[in-house]
């Protein structure tokens, strides 16, 4: 393995609107050790939009992917990536083996090596007696077994996956994860992409980490970074769930007075409380609101985030002195 070269794709400026703005510059390179990264996020991150942008399926409106320094016109067929979606595109109604000899057949290799390749990929991935069993009579976890088996029909420089255990058990997706990474491991001269919405996945994966939030890149590192620098108190808790800042015993006088500590939704620490604050801008800072609707849009320093536990009086008093965050108040919006 030490004379395997990880291949760099970078991603530039990445913008792509779907009505309102689904990806906003998002800025990244595949250049981490073991060629590997994951991308985490909620449902509605941007993910899936993120590889479809990245291979060329969604034309991107600004941003260029660059591989090797030169600009990708037409990345799905450069011949360069290969992605694996939720939607596997099987054939229900033939073979296991119907279904990897035909992707085979369409790279124009001869016939008498199909059946050998084929069956190679089944032994190796411990479904050969699966060869003859149609897609559809397959359980989950055994057509994502079929479907990283692909992974392994095809030499491309890129692979892309896209959250593609989400439908599975607990039990079975680790069973798949652990596949899948085997698999990454041992592949030589390929780099990798995955995306998911489980963090430990993204930190077990091996490689950098990239956080997405509503088509907007978070922040990107390392396991390190995220356990010990988190950039904000979204990143904090999908990270590190048990770690909290609620000080409802210690928030001191006058901010007492001012503010009902009675619900535990509500974060709120003083600058006084040097070491829960500490310059990290792990809770946001509000700077105005606004009513809508019977909630409150407050602006913060991390954006503009919804609020059903602010109350105006509130907000005057101590957006000088504090910094708040409640759980209700995690989805921040574009505003146009």
């Amino acid at each position: 393995m030490e004379n395997n070269i990880y291949l760099d794709i970078n991603i530039e400026k990445l913008e792509y609107f779907y009505g309102s703005q689904a990806l906003s510059n998002i800025n990244f390179s595949c250049n981490y050790p073991q060629g590997k990264i994951a991308v985490v996020g909620k449902e509605d991150a941007g993910k899936t939009t993120l590889v479809r942008a990245i291979v060329g399926l969604e034309k991107i409106n600004k941003g260029v992917v660059k591989y090797a320094d030169e600009e990708i016109n037409n990345p799905i067929k450069s011949g360069l990536f290969q992605v694996l979606f939720t939607e596997n595109n099987f054939f229900r109604y033939k073979s296991v083996y119907s279904n990897l000899a035909y992707i085979l057949s369409l790279q124009k290799i001869d016939k008498k090596n199909i059946k050998a390749k084929v069956f190679s990929v089944l032994i190796e991935m411990d479904i050969l007696h699966l060869k003859d069993t149609k897609i559809y009579k397959l359980s989950q976890l055994d057509v994502i077994k079929v479907q990283l088996s692909k992974l392994l029909l095809r030499d491309t420089k890129f692979v892309l996956v896209d959250n593609i255990f989400s439908g599975l058990s607990i039990t079975q997706r680790k069973e798949a994860f652990c596949l899948f990474k085997n698999l990454v491991d041992k592949s030589i001269n390929r780099s990798f992409i995955y995306t998911t919405d489980l963090p430990e996945e993204a930190l077990s994966f091996g490689g950098g980490v990239i956080v997405l939030r509503y088509g907007s890149l978070e922040q990107q590192g390392s396991w390190n970074d995220f356990l010990h620098n988190p950039v904000n108190l979204y990143v904090d808790k999908l990270f590190n769930p048990n770690r909290t800042f609620r000080l409802k015993k210690e928030i001191p006088y006058p901010l007492q007075t001012f503010f009902d500590i009675d619900s535990i939704n509500d974060y709120i620490v003083s600058y006084s409380i040097k070491e829960c604050v500490d310059n990290k801008g792990l809770i946001a800072k509000i700077i105005d609101y606004s009513y809508l609707d019977g909630i409150f849009l407050v602006n913060t320093d991390l954006g503009k985030i919804f609020s059903q536990t602010i109350k105006k009086e509130y907000c005057i008093e101590i957006s000088e002195e504090a910094r708040y965050y409640s759980i209700e108040s995690e989805k921040r919006l574009t505003i146009s």
